[in-house]
């Protein structure tokens, strides 16, 4: 990214104002959902390393897909929470204190692994109406830890800061379900059981397939 202008989900551009507000603000929202909920020591490390030394608040969900935008990474984070507890409730999955600490927990950082992740390049676009050439920019992947599967590497690096329960952990790992690496048996006993794991699960599909974020 060239530091004047980013990628917006209609495919034009922003100022760099208008980044930095538009990060400031999500930012703040999802340091205020983390901070509601989870009260685990460790906390104020994990979100301090994501502020300070990664990109996560300005990088993308996706190169082409969902959140495939400035931001679209901590939006889609924001809303894979919003869809748990739209759809916990019909399940039996109560929101006790300790229930929306490892809902947070499991929604919030499941895709950490696509932070330091994606890069802006650039390629050369014809204008139907004029004729002419500009580059146009374009997200790609620049991995800059290659831990493992994707999950795997979101449940590295959350642990590297804050302690998980084995049933947070499986939630993060097997959030793909099966688009991840992970193999199909693996996944059914995961969500089998664990009804977080598995309302994780539906909680990121919906925000990837039906808000497309």
């Amino acid at each position: 990214m060239d530091g004047t202008t980013a990628i917006a989900k209609d495919g034009m551009t922003q100022s760099k104002t208008e980044r930095k507000k538009l990060m400031n603000n999500l930012q703040f929202i999802f340091e205020t959902e983390a901070r509601t909920a989870i009260k685990r020591d460790g906390l104020e490390e994990l979100l301090k390393f994501l502020h300070a030394e990664t990109d996560f608040y300005t990088a993308p969900a996706s190169t082409k897909y969902h959140g495939a935008e400035e931001s679209g990474l901590v939006k889609h984070s924001l809303a894979v929470l919003e869809n748990f507890w739209k759809v916990a409730p019909c399940f039996g999955y109560e929101a006790t204190e300790s229930n929306k600490e490892s809902a947070a927990i499991a929604c919030l950082f499941h895709d950490l692994c696509k932070a330091n992740f994606y890069k802006v390049s650039y390629r050369n676009v014809k204008d139907d109406e004029t004729g002419t050439w500009y580059k146009a920019p374009y997200y790609t992947v620049d991995e800059s830890l290659p831990y493992g599967s994707h999950g795997a590497k979101s449940v590295f690096l959350v642990m590297s800061y804050m302690l998980l329960t084995a049933e947070e952990a499986m939630a993060i790992h097997h959030h793909m379900g099966a688009y991840g690496k992970s193999s199909y048996e693996d996944c059914g006993k995961a969500y089998a059981s664990s009804k977080l794991a598995w309302l994780a699960h539906v909680a990121d599909e919906a925000a990837a397939y039906v808000d497309n974020t």
